[in-house]
């Protein structure tokens, strides 16, 4: 299909729009669908190596530094993620390049035209699209991170020279269930038969659920246990730190990690471990591993992981979107001495917004928060942030406060002169992001 953007009476946009609109079928556990769709283009996803991360937490940043290094081994390196911040394409990049217009266009009408006949639901064309647009551009790897599951995630018809699953934590509950061994067991349906799978999850109950799931799949089953030691150096103003790092694969010393936290520490690991998988087959040297975790960011434009997007007036954003997230963020802010700030925060309707909203006021350094809705259906709304304001509005020492559009809440925050954290939601992050780089990029 020969599609010109400029030419053809259909914009990128109102194909994009029309590729969201198929969330209206809503989310439908089962592979049948995405099977159709690759069935009917000749299985793309089988002409790539790939890579698949799960997990609560983390599975974004561990696909993020595997596909880092890989791109500085000089691999052809395909990465995707969702959800995307700003644009679509975010998505779907190689060596850190996102898709084309062109290209995404031709692929999403493609593979929208044929779901018409099995009711494709969107991340489901979205996987489609990916898988194609990596193949077509023949990749050597593919880092595959899943939406929100495991074993029905669309994601989950690949198979994998290598899995990796992150922290479990309670995450969309209404698909996943209502317990972490539940959770777990979901996200172990990403192992496949003898394929080694590295696990990052720590509580023994949870390591029992995903060491008997590969063991009955005769698959090696690493664990990140006491003999993988990562050790905190430094903190630095930027909010990297610099890390020793000794496993049973590697020994690093003063080896830097742009992602800000203790908690990538753990994720850092999981790639590493990964990659210690892949280079029994592949050449990656350790000026591979170094260059590619400290270019991380710059490889893959990975963006919002409690980052410093301004230093005057200081600005940190990040994505956590549920309770561990928000703990993770708290517990930064204060080993980086980041205290007394404002705090803009909204979050989906169906996420534990009560839990996250107490993190940041217990954290005691919270001087005024200020709820705010972006433009989603999901997103808690003005009568629950009202309703909650009366409530608790002289239970501490914390403002708070409702402002309905993010740029208003930003412009109002900007003038508080104080730290501004931006954190609760990806769809916040990414509204935020939208206006900050138009109105206050050079």
């Amino acid at each position: 299909m020969n599609f010109d953007i400029n030419n053809d009476g259909d914009s990128l946009e109102k194909i994009i729009n029309q590729l969201f609109s198929l969330h209206r079928f809503g989310i439908e556990p089962g592979l049948e669908r995405i099977e159709f769709l690759l069935n009917h283009t000749g299985n793309p996803e089988n002409s790539f190596k790939s890579i698949h991360v799960a997990g609560t937490n983390g599975k974004g940043s561990v696909s993020s530094v595997i596909a880092s290094i890989l791109t500085e081994a000089g691999y052809k390196t395909g990465l995707y993620t969702s959800p995307h911040l700003v644009k679509f394409s975010e998505r779907i990049r190689i060596d850190g390049k996102p898709i084309n217009d062109y290209e995404l266009a031709e692929l999403a009408i493609k593979y929208m035209k044929i779901g018409e006949e099995n009711n494709a639901t969107f991340f489901e064309i979205t996987t489609a699209i990916a898988f194609d647009y990596f193949a077509s551009n023949k990749v050597d790897f593919a880092v595959i991170e899943t939406g929100m599951g495991g074993r029905y995630d669309a994601t989950n018809v690949i198979t994998p020279v290598v899995s990796a699953v992150t922290q479990i934590d309670l995450d969309h509950q209404d698909y996943l269930g209502n317990s972490l061994e539940i959770i777990a067991y979901e996200k172990a349906g990403i192992i496949k038969k003898e394929r080694p799978v590295i696990i990052l999850e720590q509580r023994p109950e949870l390591k029992k659920i995903f060491g008997d799931y590969a063991d009955s799949l005769n698959s090696a089953v690493v664990f990140i246990d006491d003999n993988y030691k990562c050790n905190i150096l430094s903190r630095n103003a930027d909010l990297s730190s610099n890390l020793s790092v000794v496993t049973p694969d590697f020994h690093f010393e003063n080896l830097k990690l742009t992602l800000p936290g203790d908690h990538q520490t753990g994720n850092l690991l999981t790639a590493l471990t990964c990659i210690a998988s892949l280079r029994k087959s592949s050449h990656i040297s350790d000026e591979h591993l170094i260059a590619g975790i400290e270019n991380v960011i710059s490889n893959t434009k990975i963006t919002g992981r409690i980052q410093k997007i301004s230093v005057d007036p200081l600005i940190v954003l990040d994505t956590a979107h549920n309770p561990s997230g928000i703990e993770a963020l708290v517990r930064t802010l204060d080993q980086h001495s980041i205290k007394d700030f404002t705090f803009i925060f909204a979050a989906m309707k169906d996420k534990n917004v009560l839990s996250m909203i107490d993190t940041i006021i217990s954290s005691n350094q919270c001087k005024e928060l200020i709820f705010s809705t972006p433009e989603i259906e999901r997103a808690a709304n003005e009568d629950f942030f009202i309703d909650f304001i009366e409530k608790n509005k002289n239970l501490s020492n914390t403002e708070l406060k409702y402002i309905p559009k993010i740029k208003d809440a930003f412009t109002y925050a900007s003038t508080q002169n104080r730290p501004i954290i931006i954190a609760g939601s990806f769809y916040l992050a990414g509204e935020f992001l939208s206006y900050f780089n138009q109105f206050y990029q050079d």
